[in-house]
């Protein structure tokens, strides 16, 4: 779990409210204390021991040097990802005035499509605008993918068909002969043209298969948006 890589940064307290499923925001500030997000209701936590500024910000530069980020006066600021997809929020001095706040969102579990219209958390409308959306982009792949391997090899061989014949060259390149060659094969041998086809799909699937296998990992637009940002690498 990714938690483990900084439990070892807080208090037993502390660990016990990162652990718990029921939290889902755990907002630390070493002035006002400690805050959760538990079941969707904001509550100030007791903890037993006082948690001074000063121990806040030795666990934060811990924290931030383990995810690869620097904190310090000139990079006060920090925003960033665990390896789960769990966000770290920093703020430090002298960006915050009456000390530094540390901010961790959980993803404690992820929720289907139905779950969350179940809650009211989403519109049926929204779910089939995205779906239709996503199959649109899907069949716009496809037709690129048609395109990208019959129209354009066959464009490509008239092309350099015609620039031959107008240049009356008896020679041409080592490359664009073979490139010449190869797109011939493709073309006027049928059974080349079904083995070539035949390997693209079967690549194209390999491909699509590495997502819902969790070998790939796909960023969103908001981790994106922050790495142009802030110029440094997020962990998806």
């Amino acid at each position: 779990m990714s938690l483990q890589l900084i439990l070892l940064f807080f208090p037993e307290e502390l660990r016990g409210l990162l652990l718990d499923p029921s939290i889902s925001d755990l907002m630390i500030n070493g002035s006002t204390g400690v805050y959760a997000d538990r079941d969707g209701v904001v509550q100030h936590i007791s903890l037993s021991t006082p948690y001074t500024n000063e121990r806040l910000t030795a666990a934060i530069e811990r924290v931030a040097r383990i995810l690869g980020q620097d904190l310090s006066s000139q990079n006060s600021i920090l925003n960033t990802r665990l390896p789960d997809g769990s966000r770290v929020a920093v703020v430090g001095a002298p960006s915050s005035i009456n000390g530094p706040t540390l901010t961790i969102r959980k993803f404690n579990r992820w929720y289907t499509s139905d779950e969350l219209i179940a809650s009211g958390s989403l519109p049926t409308d929204v779910r089939d605008t995205v779906v239709s959306l996503m199959l649109g982009a899907s069949s716009a792949m496809l037709i690129s993918l048609l395109v990208a391997f019959s129209v354009t090899p066959w464009a490509a061989l008239k092309f350099l068909r015609g620039r031959a014949a107008s240049q009356h060259s008896p020679t041409e390149g080592r490359v664009t002969a073979l490139y010449r060659r190869v797109m011939a094969s493709l073309l006027e041998d049928r059974r080349h043209a079904l083995v070539f086809a035949a390997v693209v799909v079967v690549l194209l699937l390999a491909a699509v298969a590495l997502v819902p296998l969790n070998a790939v990992k796909v960023k969103d637009a908001s981790l994106r948006q922050q790495e142009r940002v802030s110029g440094h690498p997020q962990h998806a």
